[in-house]
């Protein structure tokens, strides 16, 4: 009597839903009660189920593996320590129906005849399995296992067969919350995140700076945006000049020089300068914002809410139900609702998600996080990778590629005024200087106090000679004359896609610095190792057709796009998927996000844009391209684990029904098997993960 009790309060305290705002209220006057009456707080309902919830979530986050919590918490995606209100229903749910199970096995042990009393519980429980079939046949025209689940609740009810079906309640909870902890559930609308980061900015009024927050602009407002900061609203320079990357939003390899009336745009960065924008649109109403926007209305062409596992075993419904009709003139009804429980493939319904957990796990040991479950699903049947270049084949810092000597100076003294000049800077190009002057173990004159001024370069004094380091435009402004032969070097670095840095001594054009895109060590084995695999490779890029196209013939790379925009990279990738290719896409920036969208797998690094790695279902944590080497074969590992998984759930299913049919066997033999299946099935699922020997994956640097 004591678990019927139980199970009609659990059935009671399942119907109650609570706001959040009332939660918050309740548990403040639980806590202002304490002093004087402790006692209602201990065993306070909401107290308990609060304990409850936390702990059934510690228990599945171990079970998918601490290492994956702490890279989730990491890319700032699953740092809340407020529980969905999705999970919460899934906890209830599970603790109901164990409650019910209990209950059902224990009377029928001690007091089989009160079992009766667990129907009520064991009928509320299932009512979701005939919400699910109807809305199933009423908006897709599809019968699916949902069907096989409402019909074994009325022939177990009818029948009597109340214990065996309370149990196999409680294992469909399990299989509810193993599906959603394997399943990626984004914390955030996706517009939302191109929400500025700034909330506050410099408003100019009657030439004086007054801090504003950004929601308070108005438009011609006129905004100050310095060296090193991000510039928070879509405007038109109207005094100053600086060096902006829009490199995370255009795909523009190289920073872009702007004037006065140039436009610029929000979540771009000023490397270096000075600049008054009016501004023209802030907010949602930004080209960043618009991304966001084009985002949430791309349709997701992998969004199913299935795995492979549950369209089979959806499948198996039709066929499950005629034998169940047919068996029971054969084996009456025992025999019908054998045939019922036996369902091919049904216990995949514990199995697979335990195996996607596992490989999830395995996963995270590697340094990937797999926030998707589904992209285990995609991953066998991928056979076009395609990457974004800039940041993704490329890494941040551009790299000495050659020193041009136009005075007598030797390389070695240029590249040290160049460094000595750019130390206090903190952009890319300054990084790669300094870098290649730190290679070479080159000393750094230091840099005198006050003679330094930014622009589209810097003038600075050093060792009594007045250094002036920049770009093309920046050295003709100082009146220092650029000769044709120079501006040649100049326009065939910039179609190359490199960046020319000019340098003058004294009044004296000197020499020049060019830097070329750094490529990330692991590229060129990573596409090397996806040809041997029969997978071809691609780049769309929002870069100029010169240096996409070298890159590509650098690597060997099959097929290249350039000069794309966001949305046109997702057009690009719906083609190819509309011809029948199964696409992987490999991004970082703003302008990644709408085709990581429309791809059936989506890979980004650690460090990319937050709607980069929130878009894309896996993450290479230490942004190593090398794990694609590892994906690869764990895609591969899955499906036949998978396959294995069918197998152990069919043959027994299988044997199961011909014993029903012919040997007149009921709901024991299907049970025995269900369970010998089910048993194999964790097994297998559970076991550990052997991958096949990959080729050496050289570290790229984050």
């Amino acid at each position: 009597m004591l678990f019927s009790l139980l199970t009609i309060s659990a059935l009671a305290t399942a119907t109650i839903k609570v706001s959040d705002s009332r939660r918050r209220k309740r548990a403040g006057k639980q806590r202002r009660l304490l002093s004087t009456n402790p006692t209602n707080t201990s065993f306070s309902l909401s107290q308990m189920e609060e304990r409850y919830q936390v702990y059934i979530e510690q228990k599945f986050d171990h079970l998918m593996g601490d290492g994956r919590k702490q890279q989730l918490q990491q890319l700032n995606t699953d740092t809340s320590a407020e529980i969905s209100e999705e999970a919460r229903k899934d906890n209830r749910y599970l603790l109901t129906t164990g409650i019910n199970a209990g209950a059902a096995v224990t009377l029928g042990i001690v007091a089989p005849s009160l079992l009766i009393l667990t129907v009520p519980g064991s009928l509320y429980f299932s009512w979701r399995h005939f919400r699910w079939a109807w809305q199933a046949f009423k908006q897709e025209r599809r019968i699916t296992i949902s069907a096989v689940d409402a019909a074994s609740a009325i022939v177990a009810a009818a029948a009597g067969f109340w214990r065996v079906w309370a149990v196999s309640i409680f294992l469909f909870a399990v299989f509810i919350k193993l599906r959603n902890k394997a399943k990626h559930k984004s914390q955030q609308k996706l517009t939302s995140i191109f929400s500025q980061t700034t909330t506050l900015v410099w408003v100019l009024h009657d030439g004086i700076e007054t801090e504003t927050r950004l929601e308070q602009l108005q438009e011609s407002d006129v905004l100050v945006v310095r060296s090193g900061e991000v510039i928070p609203v879509d405007g038109v320079i109207i005094d100053g000049t600086g060096l902006v990357d829009e490199r995370l939003l255009t795909g523009e390899s190289q920073p872009v020089e702007k004037q006065v009336e140039d436009n610029v745009f929000a979540s771009t960065l000023l490397l270096s300068g000075h600049l008054q924008l009016q501004m023209q649109k802030a907010g949602q109403q930004t080209v960043a914002a618009r991304i966001g926007e084009i985002l949430e209305k791309t349709s997701q062409y992998k969004n199913r809410h299935e795995s492979m596992a549950e369209q089979f075993v959806d499948r198996s419904a039709v066929p499950t139900l005629v034998m169940s009709a047919l068996a029971f003139p054969v084996s009456g009804i025992s025999g019908a609702i054998g045939v019922l429980w036996s369902s091919f493939g049904y216990n995949m319904r514990i199995s697979s998600p335990m195996g996607v957990i596992n490989f999830l796990r395995h996963a995270s040991e590697k340094q990937i996080l797999i926030k998707d479950g589904l992209a285990l699903d995609e991953l066998p049947h991928i056979d076009t990778v395609i990457f974004d270049k800039t940041g993704t084949l490329t890494e941040e810092d551009p790299e000495l590629h050659k020193i041009h000597v136009f005075a007598d100076y030797s390389e070695a003294d240029l590249l040290r005024y160049a460094a000595a000049a750019e130390q206090r800077q903190s952009h890319p190009i300054a990084h790669s200087i300094i870098a290649a002057a730190n290679k070479q173990k080159l000393t750094i004159p230091t840099l005198e106090e006050n003679h330094c001024k930014l622009g589209y370069g810097i003038e600075a004094i050093m060792c009594g000679l007045t250094i002036q380091l920049g770009s093309s435009r920046f050295i003709e402004e100082s009146h220092i004359v650029v000769s044709k032969p120079i501006r040649q070097i100049r326009d065939t670095a910039e179609a190359n896609g490199h960046s020319l840095v000019m340098l003058a001594i004294n009044g004296e054009l000197s020499g020049a610095i060019e830097l070329q895109p750094r490529l990330r060590p692991s590229a060129p084995s990573v596409i090397n190792f996806l040809k041997q695999q029969g997978i071809k490779t691609c780049i769309i890029s929002g870069d100029r057709e010169i240096p996409t196209r070298a890159l590509s013939e650098v690597l060997g790379i099959d097929q290249y796009f350039a000069n794309t925009l966001p949305e046109n990279k997702a057009s690009i990738i719906k083609e190819l998927q509309d011809k029948g290719q199964k696409i992987c896409f490999i991004g970082d920036g703003l302008n990644d996000a709408i085709a990581l969208k429309q791809a059936d797998v989506s890979v980004s690094l650690n460090g990319a844009t937050t709607v980069a790695t929130d878009t894309a279902q896996i993450i290479l944590m230490d942004a190593n391209l090398g794990h694609l080497a590892t994906l690869v074969a764990m895609g591969k590992a899955f499906q036949e684990s998978q396959k294995k998984n069918l197998r152990l759930s069919v043959i027994p299913a299988t044997l199961s029904i011909a014993g029903i049919f012919a040997l007149h066997a009921g709901l024991v033999l299907a049970a025995a098997m269900f369970y010998l299946s089910m048993g194999l099935s964790i097994r297998n699922s559970t076991k550990a993960i052997q991958l096949p020997q990959l080729p050496s994956q050289d570290k790229d640097s984050k």
